[in-house]
């Protein structure tokens, strides 16, 4: 995965690697510990590409795919690795796009669904807040 990054450093319009970040990506999404592993070892790299590329339809789909990723494995998130619901909350504040707004909110309203923590709870309010 590294390669891909920085391949897409280079060249962020390439479809190609785009396209090869995209199926690695959901090639993980049944294995929770390929998740995590993913967001502790590139989530900021993720975002890094999130933010660079210029062409939104790209961006919703990476956007998606990464809040998808993270409903897999919301309580590890959580404890493990919090600052990648923070990354996802401040891409999201820093966008003006409807789509990506409605992604945040699906976002926040299944994660609300999947818990019954109070203390979850707070912690996704704050992070939400705090953004």
């Amino acid at each position: 995965m590294s390669s891909i990054f920085n391949d897409l450093r280079k060249d962020h319009l390439n479809d190609y690697i785009y396209l090869a970040l995209i199926k690695v990506l959901e090639s993980s999404r049944k294995n929770k510990d390929l998740i995590m592993h993913i967001f502790i070892n590139y989530a900021e790299s993720i975002f890094e590409i999130l933010k660079s590329t210029p062409i939104v339809e790209k961006k919703l789909t990476l956007l998606k795919l990464t809040i998808f990723l993270s409903l897999q494995v919301p309580f590890e998130l959580c404890e493990h690795k919090p600052d990648v619901l923070k990354l996802i909350f401040d891409f999201v504040r820093k966008e003006e796009n409807t789509e990506i707004t409605e992604s945040i909110i699906w976002l926040v309203g299944s994660l609300l669904k999947l818990t019954d923590s109070e203390e979850l709870l707070q912690s996704l309010i704050s992070l939400f807040l705090d953004c």
